[in-house]
């Protein structure tokens, strides 16, 4: 029986943010106003007409002039609490920012007085502090984007979680470029981001961890904030991300959070997104983004589910091989040029781990007659069909549905992994069911995109 695991954690996290906000006042225009935001602007992306919007063509560069600071609204728009100019060179630093807040965004505008551009301040402003963004780009500008269609959606409770939407919301230039040109990609993109979030809260709760969006943004509000001041200071984009997504592992892990958890929840994540991309109409190249950030996220988390049984008297060797055909994984996917390459990919993964597996057990099962062979190869066979989670995520097209078919599969393959070690019979070999479980897990519990 699984105990419900109380995440102290991020009750704290709760109580700090608290804390730190108390001395805004009631308008949210803040007490002391001395803290000061940071960056530069590397390329804009001026808003479309609705004409070139619905062709799908790109949106014209413009030039920076004003950076302004300012709290998302219920409208999408950004309210002004500080703004300071742009300098020839792209870099802005704005004065006076409320201080004590983790919600603010920064927008560029051209001297016309259209948002060219936005990117989220990671973290919290703090007195006499200087916070340093991400350069902004396409790629921020889809994010904040994104952010005030949700919140213009009704959807406050994921708009405001820029920390997490920096690890799921990942687009090259090209396709972000695109995405900001279109009104409709950009809530395609919303709207996926939404579920899929959605999908990982339900999917947590069904193992008995209490981690929300809201929750994981205080999770993931100090690594982000590393992140972007990281890729302020010229750090390499890939190495950046790389520190940052193991950061929110292991602040996950921190509140209570097992890498099977994990594995099962970032695998729903990205079925949910994948699905909800495809039906609000995104574009072949977003659902690829997409696809692959969520993607990569999962086999993360399963490498290290892999790797915690290295020590494992019996499977040691097959959990580093299965690390590695993971790790082998993410570096094919980072380069998938189409989400059935993703797809692909997955499944070859799981199949490169079976024969190592398989070899392994029947190996300790070296003792028996052939009838006990068979037996255990049947039951082997049966384990590794279970281990495949995409294929029961078959038509699972809801938060709760996905969520549901995570927790019938983890007792689906623990049962499986027990009667893989019940026939072992009389080998006398001691196989640890809850370990073979795991590492069929590791394995196999991947989504299903699509």
């Amino acid at each position: 029986m699984r105990t419900n695991r109380l995440v102290t954690p991020i009750l704290l996290a709760f109580a700090i943010a608290a804390c730190g906000s108390s001395d805004s006042s009631p308008t949210g225009t803040g007490g002391t106003q001395n803290a000061t935001v940071s960056g530069r602007v590397e390329s804009t992306s001026g808003p479309a007409s609705a004409a070139a919007r619905a062709a799908g063509a790109a949106a014209a560069t413009t030039d920076a002039s004003t950076a302004v600071v300012g709290e998302l609204q219920s409208d999408g728009s950004v309210s002004t609490m500080a703004q300071a100019d742009v300098q020839a060179d792209g870099s802005f630093s704005v004065e006076d920012v409320p201080t004590g807040r983790s919600d603010l965004m920064v927008v560029v505008r051209d001297q016309g007085g259209q948002d060219v551009g936005r990117v989220w301040v990671q973290g919290e402003t703090r007195a006499s502090s200087e916070t340093r963004v991400e350069p902004i780009d396409a790629r921020t500008t889809v994010r904040g984007r994104v952010a005030a269609d949700l919140e213009a959606d009704g959807r406050a409770d994921v708009a405001r979680t820029p920390a997490e939407m920096a690890l799921y919301v990942r687009m090259d230039a090209p396709t972000a470029e695109a995405v900001v040109a279109s009104q409709a990609q950009i809530h395609a993109t919303a709207q996926a981001y939404a579920e899929a979030g959605a999908t990982m809260t339900q999917t947590l709760a069904s193992a008995n961890v209490d981690m929300d969006a809201a929750a994981r943004q205080n999770l993931f509000a100090s690594a982000a904030a590393d992140y972007a001041a990281s890729l302020d200071a010229g750090g390499s984009a890939s190495t950046s991300f790389d520190a940052y997504a193991e950061a929110a592992l292991d602040a996950m892990a921190g509140a209570g959070a097992s890498m099977e958890d994990v594995a099962l929840a970032t695998a729903g994540e990205a079925t949910a997104s994948s699905q909800t991309s495809a039906s609000a109409g995104a574009d072949a190249d977003s659902r690829l983004a997409l696809a692959r950030s969520s993607t990569l996220m999962n086999l993360r988390a399963r490498e290290r589910l892999a790797a915690s049984l290295e020590s494992d008297a019996h499977l040691g060797d097959q959990a580093s091989a299965t690390a590695q055909a993971l790790a082998d994984a993410r570096a094919q996917v980072a380069a998938a040029a189409s989400v059935s390459d993703v797809s692909a990919t997955l499944h070859a993964t799981l199949g490169d781990t079976r024969s190592v597996v398989s070899d392994a057990v029947l190996s300790l099962a070296g003792s028996l007659d052939l009838t006990g062979q068979a037996a255990v190869q049947a039951a082997l066979n049966d384990a590794f069909a279970r281990a495949d989670l995409s294929a029961d995520l078959q038509g699972s097209a809801s938060a709760g549905a996905i969520a549901g078919a995570t927790a019938s599969y983890r007792s689906d393959v623990q049962a499986a992994a027990q009667a893989v070690v019940d026939a072992m019979g009389s080998s006398g070999a001691d196989l640890s069911a809850d370990a073979l479980a795991r590492l069929l897990i590791a394995a196999g519990a991947s989504g299903r995109v699509s």
